[in-house]
């Protein structure tokens, strides 16, 4: 069973995978509960599903398969939230093409929009937990830097 899996998952694109997201968010949003919570064995694909333009390429993939694969997504955005999300600087993502954040820019198909809530609800808090004599939270627009970094991303 497991090496029937792994050969299930060696030829995945990524648009299947972006489709699973799509469908355990709206799964998830119809339940009211986040992926963390959800079981692998509550995803119970009708052939309305899969006749939905949004899941079409879900179509012919065992449900042992797509289980499979959210159990994977799942552990795979646990990790993103805990781990990557708190110490990458995104602002690197436009910039540097190779960065950790532009990594996770062109993964964010991947990401489920409970962990992208979840990372905006950590970086709102952590704004609102300043002191009086903390100095306010500060954006600083350099237009002649964002050029010089466009023209940079663009020379590699």
């Amino acid at each position: 069973m497991p090496s029937e899996m792994e050969s299930d998952h060696l030829d995945w694109p990524v648009a299947r995978d972006h489709a699973l997201v799509l469908y355990v968010d709206t799964l998830c949003r119809a339940l009211s509960t986040t992926p963390s919570r959800l079981m692998p064995d509550e995803l119970l694909l009708s052939e309305v599903d899969f006749a939905s333009e949004d899941f079409h390429h879900l179509q012919g993939v065992s449900i042992c398969s797509l289980r499979s694969r959210f159990s994977f997504l799942k552990s795979l955005n646990s990790d993103v939230e805990r781990l990557l999300l708190p110490v990458t600087d995104l602002r690197a993502s436009d910039c540097y093409k190779l960065s950790t954040a532009c990594l996770l820019r062109e993964a964010r198909g991947l990401l489920f929009y409970h962990t992208k809530v979840a990372f905006l609800n950590h970086v709102l808090n952590q704004t609102a937990h300043r002191g009086a004599e903390d100095t306010p939270p500060e954006v600083s627009l350099d237009p002649l830097e964002a050029l010089e970094g466009n023209f940079i991303a663009h020379d590699l």
